[in-house]
């Protein structure tokens, strides 16, 4: 259990990094191909649906983790950044660093995924790491609500 506060330079940094991916996130745009399937071909307009289904992923993912990161901003300003919803314990830097948009400590993810609560990934860490200059890290669950 993490009981270290975060400092305020921490936050700071993380403030900057949590904006900087919302302004991301919010001009995400999916790209739709313009050539319409003319249906006389099944491998076309499967080809189409699939296209629509990956689009349709992506912006469900993207707006997810959209709210992740606006809870996240928010819960700076009240000063509650950092604390674990489950727990109330701090969330660990190194956590917070790799998902600035955590929610749970790695102690009450692991839990939720245990139960099977929280097994969804979330495929905003993709986006998050090609924002960094030298990501490596790796992608973490969200627990689910």
């Amino acid at each position: 259990m993490n009981k270290t506060p975060l400092s305020k330079e921490f936050i700071e940094q993380q403030r900057q990094v949590l904006i900087n991916l919302q302004e991301r996130l919010s001009g995400h745009k999916v790209i739709q191909d313009r050539d319409e399937p003319n249906g006389s071909d099944f491998g076309d307009l499967s080809a189409a649906v699939t296209a629509a289904e990956n689009a349709l992923a992506l912006v469900s993912n993207t707006q997810q983790t959209l709210r992740e990161v606006n809870s996240a901003l928010m819960k700076i300003q009240k000063g509650t950044y950092g604390v674990c919803e489950f727990t109330g314990e701090m969330i660990g830097q190194e956590r917070l660093e790799a998902i600035p948009w955590a929610r749970f400590s790695i102690e009450a993810q692991t839990s939720f995924e245990k139960e099977g609560r929280g097994s969804r990934r979330n495929e905003g860490a993709s986006l998050f790491e090609d924002s960094q200059s030298s990501s490596g890290e790796e992608e973490e669950t969200v627990a689910e609500d």
